[in-house]
């Protein structure tokens, strides 16, 4: 059976599995990614030198957003204050607040 699958796969156009990586994959690639960096010790000691640097890939394809939205609780809040709401949790944070939000919503 894998076998077929991976034929049927093969024989895809390109474009078909373009939007598949894009929509599908790439999304899941991220998610695992963002769970990784705000596992380390940094991140749980509020430090947002693992997670700031990701931020900016998470936000290049609205398939990652959503992905992150449906499935940590943490980012679609931040994400809904930061991106929809238009505001800054940190003022005084000029870049990072939204990194610091997310923890601070996981570890405080």
């Amino acid at each position: 059976m894998d076998n077929n699958v991976d034929n049927f796969v093969e024989k895809l156009p390109l474009d078909i599995k373009l939007y598949i990586y894009k929509n599908y994959i790439e999304p899941e690639l991220y998610l695992y990614e963002y769970k990784k960096a705000i596992e380390y010790i940094e991140s749980v000691k509020l430090d947002i030198i693992k997670i700031r640097p990701l931020l900016p890939l998470l936000f290049k394809n609205e398939f990652i957003i959503r992905n992150l939205r449906t499935k940590c609780g943490e980012f679609d809040h931040a994400y809904i204050k930061h991106k929809i709401s238009k505001e800054k949790m940190f003022r005084l944070l000029n870049n990072g607040s939204f990194s610091l939000c997310l923890l601070c919503l996981l570890y405080h």
